[in-house]
């Protein structure tokens, strides 16, 4: 039954519909994937800072120290870009439609800007990390794919921070869920242990983000091409995903037109600070 509406409860629609969504993006989770230390500040632009490597060196006792030049570099992310929303409903709709799905209608506007924004996050993540291509992985090669390359990450690593999250799309969980070594462990991994997190490889969280699969050269400005991404293995610390707001509200009313409408805005930055730290597994790839 219809419910008519003479006025609209907006901060009841906004807690139990709207705010609920605003992190269902779970491929970029602070601490796993993205830097947990900057991701919402007040201003047009992120500031960070990059440690120089120290150098150690081996001989003699008592020799001459061998000064180095450590210190640090100051980084900006420009915050200019934004992702925006704006969707009308008319009251000759509202006052005949039940209020859940008023509700599910904003709900899932809000949704999809804030998957655009973890969609875009991880076209960068793909564009400035480090590419691995090799042989296209089945449901019998992914896992021990992936546990070799987190070997040769923490190799090429050594003297830096481990990885802390395996990224990956849909066909490679759909391989990952086939193999045998994946279901081992049915309690990790063949159910979903927290939003976002479907399992564990090599030690590492699995993280499993739909968008990856949508992920083309169309988005990467630095490659023409891009063939078969299968996962990423990250370091949080390596990517930052500052944003200055995330603004969602409902206008109730308009003097331009009769009903009401949802708005939003995301204006937002993404910087990979460290490409080393960032596997990028792919068939192939044409850098630009």
């Amino acid at each position: 039954m219809a419910l008519l509406l003479g006025k609209w409860d907006t901060d009841e629609i906004y807690a139990n519909y709207i705010a609920p969504a605003l992190e269902s993006n779970v491929a970029l989770i602070p601490g796993i994937t993205i830097a947990s230390g900057i991701s919402e500040i007040n201003g047009s632009a992120a500031v960070y800072y990059v440690q120089a490597e120290g150098v150690v060196t081996e001989g003699d006792a008592g020799r001459d120290f061998s000064d180095n030049e450590g210190g640090v570099t100051r980084k900006i992310v420009p915050l200019t870009k934004s992702i925006q929303v704006s969707e009308k409903m008319p009251k000759v709709v509202a006052e005949t439609t039940p209020l859940e799905f008023v509700g599910r209608y904003f709900t899932n506007t809000t949704i999809k800007s804030v998957n655009r924004w973890g969609l875009l996050g991880l076209a960068a993540m793909v564009n400035g990390g480090t590419h691995k291509t090799g042989t296209a992985t089945t449901d019998l090669t992914i896992y021990s794919d992936i546990v070799d390359k987190v070997a040769d990450y923490d190799t090429a690593n050594a003297d830096k921070g481990g990885a802390t999250g395996i990224i990956v799309g849909p066909l490679a969980l759909a391989k990952l869920r086939k193999s045998k070594e994946f279901a081992m462990n049915p309690s990790l991994n063949a159910t979903t242990v927290m939003d976002g997190l479907v399992g564990y490889v090599a030690g590492l969280p699995v993280v499993y983000s739909k968008n990856l699969a949508s992920v083309t050269a169309a988005l990467l400005p630095g490659y023409s091409a891009i063939v078969g991404l299968d996962y990423i293995i990250v370091r949080a610390e390596a990517f930052m995903a500052p944003k200055i707001y995330t603004y969602f509200d409902i206008i109730e009313k308009s003097e331009k037109f009769p009903g009401s409408k949802l708005i939003g805005e995301i204006p937002y930055g993404f910087e990979v600070t460290n490409p080393a730290q960032i596997y990028v597994r792919v068939t192939s790839s044409t850098a630009v």
